[in-house]
């Protein structure tokens, strides 16, 4: 009865055995994976019109579309912000965006962004009546 046992025992092992190694022959058989080709990499020149602002670049030297401007009244930089106060409308309000070498005088672009009102910063312990916050802005003049 043992050596019953034994034999069928090794007969199994000897299967399995040959079982996976037939798993790797036919492995080798089939293709190899395709690569697929590297994209190259993106520039301001190669970038659709309204894709988004990139990290790490200059926002002062994009061209955004022009959707709307302004003169900057004064600029005040904080928390990685450049919060800067706008002519609009006939009144004045405040934009912040991106870092930008923005200063008094200067005429701002930008296009899109959100509206927040009452807004509190911790960093200029200042509350904005109302403040737009865009991706990025433009020097114009």
């Amino acid at each position: 009865m043992k050596k019953t046992v034994s034999v069928i025992a090794i007969s199994c092992l000897t299967l399995l055995a040959g079982c996976s190694n037939q798993g790797d022959d036919q492995a080798e058989q089939q293709p190899a994976a395709q690569t697929v080709p590297a994209t190259p990499p993106m520039n301001a020149q190669t970038q659709p019109a309204n894709h988004p602002p990139m990290p790490g670049h200059d926002p002062s030297q994009a061209t955004p579309a022009a959707e709307h401007q302004a003169k900057v009244v004064s600029v005040t930089h904080a928390a990685g912000y450049s919060y800067m106060e706008i002519e609009a409308n006939g009144g004045t309000t405040w934009l912040a965006a991106s870092p930008v070498n923005a200063k008094t005088g200067d005429t701002v672009a930008w296009a899109g962004g959100a509206t927040m009102h009452n807004f509190a910063s911790k960093s200029l312990r200042k509350t904005f009546p109302e403040i737009i916050f865009v991706d990025q802005v433009t020097i114009v003049q």
